[in-house]
């Protein structure tokens, strides 16, 4: 009888155990997921003053980078950048923003969007480019294959030519 006792206690904490609810670990809705996508209203209006608030001052920010830089550096980088487009969006087909909860419940908000811009003085927009580039070379204009070459585009014509590394430390 005591065995019997055992073995249901037993089997009770396992199912208890089993059955609590475990928190989210992905979501498409979330308060980090509402400041994205004012982060990217903001970049996209154009209102850098409200844009920088969205991050604290000693932020580290890597933007296509494994190097960090601050929300100050990063603004500079997208006031020069947009200067050289008369308009410039991301396409709202193509936008999406998630939120992940890592193993050690760090929260990661993602985001991927096709940037479309047109360049001050012609009528191209630079995806309409970047799709001309890919029927030319044989490539299936895919997503990213557009992102990577509209961010490269992008990042050529507001810089005249590539970053180059300054090799500096990165803190």
């Amino acid at each position: 009888m005591k065995k019997e006792i055992f073995i249901g206690l037993v089997l009770l904490l396992v199912l208890n155990f089993s059955c609590q609810q475990k928190p989210e670990r992905w979501t498409a809705t979330s308060p980090e997921i509402e400041i994205t996508k004012a982060l990217v209203k903001d970049y996209e209006t154009a209102n850098w003053s409200a844009w920088i608030l969205h991050y604290a001052d000693t932020a580290k920010i890597h933007h296509n980078s494994v190097q960090r830089i601050s929300p100050q550096q990063l603004k500079q980088s997208f006031e020069k950048s947009t200067a050289n487009f008369s308009t410039y969006k991301f396409s709202e087909k193509d936008m999406f923003v998630e939120m992940i909860i890592d193993d050690k419940m760090n929260k990661w908000v993602y985001f991927w969007g096709t940037w479309e811009g047109k360049i001050i003085g012609s009528d191209k927009e630079l995806k309409e480019i970047a799709e001309q580039w890919c029927h030319l070379v044989g490539e299936e204009p895919t997503i990213p294959i557009l992102n990577a070459f509209c961010m490269g585009a992008k990042i050529a014509i507001s810089n005249k030519g590539w970053v180059v590394n300054q090799n500096k430390k990165d803190d």
